[in-house]
């Protein structure tokens, strides 16, 4: 049978302490039980109050009984046989419960076999539905976490509960807890929250040391007090002053959040090639005509009919490429090959009245056309059919020249004919009055221009062809990305409220400034009335980036080079680990998305009052290690004196002393750095 994951039965937010804002009636005796509840929402549509009073009500019996065991904490979780009631307190005299349904399997019923029959027509009862539900599809420690990130979100876009009803009063703070609570508390799911990895920390970029140094640097040249950060592939490279704040955990969460996405890449290519440039995305078809209501009445349909295969084959023109068309054999030579059918005439009427520069532009292009990487190769021309098609006085010779990458001997030729039809000109000194010359010496010296700046501009363009041609396109690539300008980030704000002094509960506005470009963003927290113009350069941000990335870099080459994969590393599955370092988490280079009971267990362990140290537990089907151990957390964050780590090891023929061996050179190494 199908499994029901499991779900939020319903979600509540009092006050024990509130008393009636509106005037008190005598007969309902309900109204102070009332005037504490400040939100309810719950998986029925329509629930009565006194259902709602009832739940409260429950709640607040078994915190009270478990404060007056003298237990110094009071109760935070009650287990049923079919649901999990958390109670979370995230400030004094306000209670978040939730009550939520365990993953259930329905199981069916058979009848019993002493069960009376039924007699005529009666109706036969419906089978009750029994279901079997799952006592280890929820963690409490995970859904404590999730609760708590709520709230804390909440604080951060509105402000604490105190401050809140402190300033603008208890229908204020009702108000905004409907609107935030009631999206948030139906966007949760619990079946895909139960990935361990999810409730332990923000994962920290894996050379956050090296990168922490870079931007603890460049806040230092900032001249007021700020706290920086950087969220790099939703990865967080923290600075200095955020690993000793208190807001650490949520505020880059929620800046993640609110970077615009990044605008699709434009392909770009050099200026000497002269390539238009064009998004990267495409225009769907249907898109890029007229839309259906402007469609004119004799527009074809998306979709043709096909036709009847009875047409006239004599008639259809067949466009075959060069290379399948057959010339007719002459008498005592080779067949040749004529021309492609598309364009026969044009070819042979045009060279009667084409002149002497249109020509040289003509093998011009041919020549750019030859030199190009797409080019085909040359064929060979029926000369004598050329010949007799060309009668004008400036014929071409009976041997055309042969196109080729090289353009300097056709520059040559072209210099050497030009001179050539220069000297056999008569000049007005040697033929005086009998052989007048039909042009002035101004119109002469222009044309000579002309013929030259037309000569050297043929050979710049076939030179530039001929490097362009012989330069790889990696190089190409690497120097328009040099000499590309990079775009340059733009501030973007967002209103928060942050806890100031030591007082939690009270919280104030606050400014947070991000500019993004690409994959990489940079925040600074400042007071809300600091103006926009005294923030660093986005110049120096782009310059920021541009380190950041170099050393990331860098040190993924470092890293490619010195691992050299082998059959056996990559046959036998790897070890994962995770490691919690106050409120960020350093996991492996797969990542770490394991789902199992055994590590949800063991930190429940690591975490209680036994003082228990590491856990070792070993799987069924698969024979995986499990491993829980508290650890050191490293210098560099301030409440990392009791870290933990948890390592699952796949290999079936590691004993114990490996899976130990194996977890404490992890730790050795973060904690080493």
């Amino acid at each position: 049978m199908s499994r029901i994951p499991p779900a939020l039965l319903y979600l509540t937010i009092y006050n024990p302490t509130l008393q009636p804002t509106g005037p008190n009636n005598d007969d309902d005796e309900d109204a102070e039980e009332q005037a504490h509840v400040l939100f309810y929402t719950a998986r029925e549509r329509a629930v009565s109050r006194d259902k709602i009073l009832r739940q409260v009500g429950l709640a607040k019996a078994l915190v009270n009984f478990s404060s007056m065991l003298g237990a110094e904490t009071p109760c935070e979780n009650v287990h049923s046989q079919s649901r999990r009631m958390i109670m979370l307190s995230p400030e004094p005299n306000f209670w978040i419960h939730a009550c939520v349904e365990l993953a259930k399997t329905p199981r069916q019923v058979t009848p019993k076999r002493n069960a009376p029959k039924t007699k005529g027509k009666e109706p036969v009862a419906k089978p009750e539905v029994v279901y079997d539900h799952h006592d280890g599809s929820l963690s409490d420690l995970a859904l404590r976490t999730h609760i708590q990130r709520g709230y804390e979100l909440f604080k951060l876009i509105h402000g604490s509960f105190t401050s809140i009803i402190s300033t603008l009063g208890q229908q204020a703070l009702e108000l905004q807890l409907e609107r935030f609570f009631t999206v948030w508390a139906w966007k949760w799911d619990a079946d895909e929250d139960t990935t361990f990895s999810l409730h332990l920390g923000l994962p920290l970029h894996p050379l956050y040391r090296s990168l922490t140094t870079i931007l603890d640097e460049f806040a230092s040249q900032l001249s007021f007090d700020t706290t920086t950060f950087l969220i790099n592939a939703a990865q967080v490279i923290p600075s200095t002053s955020l690993l000793k704040s208190g807001y650490a955990p949520t505020l880059p969460g929620h800046i993640g959040t609110r970077i615009p996405p990044s605008p699709p890449p434009v392909l770009k290519a050099s200026s000497s090639t002269g390539t238009v440039v064009l998004p990267k995305t495409h225009t769907p078809p249907e898109e890029s005509g007229p839309k259906s209501s402007e469609k004119p009445q004799d527009a074809k349909p998306s979709f043709m009919p096909m036709p009847h295969m009875n047409l006239d084959m004599r008639n259809i023109k067949w466009s075959w490429p060069g290379y399948l068309t057959f010339g007719r054999a002459k008498s005592g030579g080779s067949p040749s090959i004529p021309p492609t059918p598309a364009e026969p005439e044009t070819s042979q009427t045009n060279a009667h009245s084409v002149p002497q520069d249109s020509t040289k532009e003509e093998h011009a292009g041919e020549e750019e056309a030859a030199a190009s990487p797409l080019a085909t190769p040359p064929m060979a021309i029926d000369t004598e059919s050329l010949q007799d098609a060309i009668s004008s006085d400036h014929a071409l010779s009976t041997q055309p020249p042969t196109p080729s990458l090289n353009t300097a001997p056709l520059s040559s030729q072209n210099d050497e004919h030009a001179v050539s039809t220069a000297e056999s000109v008569p000049s007005s000194d040697e033929a005086g009055e009998e052989a007048p010359s039909e042009k002035s010496d101004g119109e002469a010296s222009k044309e000579d221009e002309l013929i030259s700046d037309d000569s050297q501009g043929r050979t710049h363009d076939s030179a530039d062809a001929e490097e362009q041609d012989n330069t790889p396109s990696e190089e190409v690539e690497a120097v328009v990305a040099r000499d590309e300008e990079l775009p340059l980030p733009i501030y973007l704000p967002t209103t928060v409220h942050l806890s100031s002094g030591d007082d939690a509960t009270m919280t104030r506005k606050k400014r947070v400034w991000h500019a993004t470009l690409h994959t990489m963003t940079f925040a600074l927290v400042v007071d809300y009335d600091h103006p926009q113009e005294q923030l660093p350069p986005t110049t120096d941000v782009a310059k920021l980036f541009r380190d950041v990335e170099f050393v990331i870099k860098s040190e993924e080459t470092k890293v490619l080079e010195a691992s050299i994969p082998t059959v056996t590393k990559l046959l036998e599955p790897q070890d994962k680990h995770i490691i919690v370092t106050g409120p960020f988490t350093v996991s492996s280079q797969g990542g770490f998305t394991s789902r199992s009971e055994h590590f949800f267990s063991g930190q429940q362990i690591l975490r209680s009052d036994l003082d228990a140290q590491e856990v070792f537990s070993r799987g069924a089907n698969p024979q995986h290690w499990y491993v829980s151990r508290r650890c050191p957390g490293g210098d560099d964050v301030d409440d990392s004196t009791s870290g933990e780590a948890y390592m699952e090891i796949a290999r079936k023929e590691s004993t114990l002393t490996d899976v130990d061996n194996a977890l404490a050179g992890i730790v050795r190494r973060f904690v080493e750095g």
